[in-house]
């Protein structure tokens, strides 16, 4: 299987918990508290933005994030659908090994 990851393109591409949270909330993929929590973060001011990060850390960081820093859900699209792509070759060559 080692010899099969080195041949794949993506490498193994790390999506951290804070970076999968605010792409589920920009794809509208939360439900229940998380939904609202990620709203009740995104339409908070600054100050009660800092208190939120206090209880919810990464989650919270991550709307900051993607609210203030350039560049940041760029990084988050272009990391997840590296996951993406990887996990498909993943599945591809597991595939390819179950017909020989």
């Amino acid at each position: 299987m080692n010899k099969l990851v080195h041949m794949m393109p993506y490498g193994k591409t790390e999506v951290t918990r804070s970076e999968q949270f605010v792409w589920d909330w920009q794809y509208r993929r939360l439900e229940g508290f998380m939904a609202k929590l990620a709203d009740c973060i995104s339409h908070a001011d600054s100050g009660n933005q800092r208190r939120l990060v206090k209880a919810f850390p990464d989650e919270a960081q991550a709307i900051i994030d993607f609210q203030s820093k350039e560049g940041y859900w760029e990084s988050v699209e272009r990391k997840v659908e590296a996951r993406k792509a990887h996990n498909e070759a993943v599945r591809e060559a597991k595939k390819m090994l179950e017909e020989l």
